[in-house]
């Protein structure tokens, strides 16, 4: 379970992390408008 659980959160990390580069492409590309 406790392996289970780490790889959960290292999803979760995963996932934010491309949320958050996401976010940066998107303001990147407002700025180059």
């Amino acid at each position: 379970m406790a392996i289970k659980l780490k790889i959960m959160e290292n999803e979760k990390h995963k996932l934010t992390g491309s949320v958050v580069r996401q976010l940066k492409i998107m303001e990147n590309e407002k700025h180059t408008l």
